[in-house]
Parts: C-alpha cells; sequence; structure tokens
C-alpha cells in the first residue's frame, strides 16, 4: 500500500473573511483521497489537515507560518490558496464547481509541480500528538540512512519516510516501470517508479550521484521525462525505446518512531536562556528536524542548537537582510545568516538548491551569495540589486 510522501500541509484560520467577502467557511469542506500516496486531506471551516488512511493525523500546522492565505473564485471555481514556510511549497485547491464533489489539489516546491485529481473520502481521525519531537522523540531514520526495504531514505515528513532504491541494469521506459512495479526490496510489494516531481526529490536528496533514470511520466506517445543525476537536468524527450537506469520508491510510516527519551514534564518544564534572551524547553532534535521555531535544525554543537527557515519570495541584498531580521517564526527573533552560517546549512544537506543571499557585504555595490545546488563556495560578487532568496537563522540553548 502506497503512503503519503510528499505532499504535507495544514494551518489554522479562524472566520476570518478574504477578497471578495468569501471566508474560509465559503469553501467546500470535507475529506478528499490523494489516490497516488493515500492521503487524506480534510478541510474544514477553521483548518487544514492531512491524514492517513488509518485516521493518524500525520499534519496540522496551526501553529506554523502560513502566508498568502486567499479563498477567492473564478468563473464559479472555488479556489483556496496559501504557501506554507515550514513545508516550503505553495498549495492551491480547486473545484470545477461548487456542486462538483472532486476536488484538484496543485502543490510547488522548488519549481517541482504535482497536481492530483482527488474523490471525497470519509476517514475517521485519531486525535493524537503528530509532533513529537519537542517531547523527546526521535525520528527512526535520517535521509541517507538505509529503508526497511533495502533503499536509502531520501525524503522524511513526520512519521513518513520515502527510500530509493536504483535497479541493476538499463531499460526501456516501460520496462523501467513494469521492473520497479514488480521490485520486492525487503519482501515489501509497494515499490513503483517516480513520477518526474518524485525523481527531482530524489536527485535534491543527493543520496544518488549518477545516472541518467527514467521518470514514470510520459511526455508524448513517443517520450517521457528523464533525469541526468550529474547535473540534475531533466528533459521530456527521452525516447521511450531508448535503453536508461530505473528506479523504485517506496513512502511508508515508521513505526512510529523510535522509543522515546525521557519525556519532559509538561507541568514544570526545565528552561534554558537563548542568545537571544527567550527560554526553550528541553530538547532532543537532531539534524534535520524541526526546531522550536518552525525551522530546521541544521547544526548541533553539545546544547547550543542552530536553525535555519527559508522565507518565501525572493529580494535584493537589503531587502533579504531586513526580511530576516524580522522574521518571528515561533515568536522567536531570527537574522539573516553570515558566510559561515550559509557553509554550515549547506554541509548539513538539509537545503539542497536555491541562490541565497549572506548578510556578508564585499562593497557599497556588491555581496556575498552561495548557491546550494552548486559546490557550496560563497560568491562575493553578487550585485545587491539583484533577487535572491531568503534564509533566516537563530541559535538558542537547550539541555
Amino acid at each position: 500500500m502506497k503512503r503519503i510522501g510528499t505532499v504535507i500541509v495544514a494551518l489554522f484560520i479562524a472566520g476570518v473573511a478574504f477578497a471578495d467577502n468569501i471566508s474560509i467557511e465559503s469553501f467546500p469542506t470535507g475529506q478528499w483521497l490523494d489516490a497516488n500516496y493515500d492521503g487524506v486531506w480534510e478541510i474544514s471551516p477553521t483548518n487544514i489537515r492531512l491524514l492517513a488512511k488509518s485516521g493518524i493525523i500525520l499534519w496540522d500546522f496551526s501553529k506554523q507560518t502560513v502566508r498568502d492565505f486567499k479563498v477567492s473564485v473564478d468563473d464559479e471555481q472555488p479556489s483556496l490558496s496559501f504557501s506554507c514556510v515550514e513545508s516550503k511549497r505553495d498549495y492551491q485547491f480547486v473545484k470545477e464547481s461548487f456542486d462538483d464533489a472532486n476536488l484538484t489539489l496543485k502543490i510547488v516546491r522548488f519549481g517541482s509541480r504535482y497536481s492530483t485529481l482527488m474523490e471525497p473520502t470519509t476517514v475517521s481521525p485519531l486525535e493524537v500528538d503528530t509532533a513529537p519531537v519537542a517531547t523527546g522523540w526521535v525520528y527512526a531514520y535520517k535521509v541517507g540512512d538505509t529503508g526497511p526495504g533495502g533503499g536509502i531514505i531520501y525524503q522524511r515528513f513526520g512519521r513518513v519516510y520515502s527510500e530509493a532504491v536504483q535497479l541493476d541494469g538499463q531499460y526501456k521506459w516501460q520496462e523501467a516501470k513494469d521492473a520497479a512495479a514488480d521490485y520486492e526490496g525487503g519482501g515489501l510489494t509497494n515499490w513503483r517508479a517516480p513520477s518526474k516531481d518524485e525523481l527531482n526529490e530524489v536527485y535534491r536528496a543527493k543520496v544518488i550521484s549518477s545516472g541518467n533514470f527514467w521518470s514514470a511520466t510520459a511526455s508524448t506517445v513517443v517520450n517521457a521525462w528523464d533525469q541526468d543525476f550529474a547535473n540534475g537536468r531533466q528533459g521530456s524527450k527521452g525516447a521511450k525505446s531508448t535503453a536508461k537506469r530505473a528506479l523504485a520508491i517506496r513512502s511508508f510510516e515508521a513505526a512510529d518512531m523510535q522509543a522515546p527519551l525521557p519525556s519532559v514534564d509538561e507541568a514544570t518544564p526545565e528552561t534554558s536562556t537563548a542568545p537571544d534572551q527567550t527560554p526553550v524547553a528541553v530538547s532532543s532534535e537532531v539534524v534535520g528536524s524541526t526546531g522550536p521555531g518552525g525551522g530546521i535544525i541544521y547544526a548541533v554543537n553539545g546544547d547550543q542548537y542552530s536553525e535555519v527557515a527559508v522565507l518565501p519570495g525572493s529580494f535584493n541584498w537589503a531587502g533579504a537582510k531586513l526580511q530576516a531580521d524580522t522574521y518571528t517564526g515561533g515568536g522567536f527573533t531570527w537574522r539573516a545568516p553570515t558566510d559561515a552560517d550559509l557553509t554550515d546549512i549547506y554541509n548539513s544537506k538539509v537545503i539542497t538548491s536555491g541562490n541565497f543571499w549572506s548578510s556578508n557585504d564585499t562593497n557599497p555595490l556588491n555581496a556575498h551569495d552561495i548557491r546550494f545546488d552548486g559546490d557550496g563556495n560563497i560568491g562575493t560578487a553578487g550585485a545587491k540589486s539583484t533577487q535572491r532568496s531568503v534564509l533566516a537563522v537563530r541559535t538558542y540553548t537547550a539541555q
């Protein structure tokens, strides 16, 4: 059985009116099944959640950072859209009409696009805590580990992990799809060929460094999408009769996590003072996990933890610094990263693509930047007027 692996979001909006006098309550509510991943999207008047078919609440970002939330109607088609800082994705839900039972989901991440038509379903949510990191849990796997099916873990979202395995030999396009579907690594039968967007996620994880691989996505009757892992280039003109490498992927829920560490007493949590003078609870985060500010942990040095957040939009150098220095994710104080911060983030591999500004400048006209999908070297000749992506970082102390 497939499991949700790449689509994750949720938020909490209560009684807020949006453009054209349309409130969130006016958007059709219910539950819809993404059959590609066995994920159930639940839209209620006050929340959006992602559930497993078992009812486990995979994600509920009611306390996370949601931007650009909008409910609208265009040509009688209701639409709900927003972006989420923590998942680094843009989301859109669209109905053909208010009377249409189905719902189209569209997701964009770093230029990769996912779209699927979902049918209504019914699942009883299991109201359990789905964000155990802050209370002392340890993730079962991290990116680069060997998964239960013998593949390499290339993605994690909460309790859901995805692994990929490189199949021996070379295959024509249909043969590659069949070989992936027939693969039974680890005695498991839920393997399949990756879509072109999923193939790109494997590439971005840097767990496989070379090879030209087929995706399961056709572009024409005779051509399909492929990707060269030596440089990341995707192409839509690969002749289906050509022999290329094949990947098999699968997503799964871990068991759900490894045994918990001693939990913090919720009634009297121990605290310590972070460099920004904000008390934080005892922490057990590891590199790659979500920090208390909603960012990704990229460095751990004794009791010192550093997290990074990718902010939406692109800005010139001064604008990027302002965005980072005024960011308040999780209620904490953040700042723009230095060259040293960017190097640590690059080496941690928690972010694998994008061109980001440093807070360091070269002269009145130029500043430092880094390409995360490059060699990791800091550039010193970026024109300050150029638009680049923005990171915010913070360091805190935990016992």
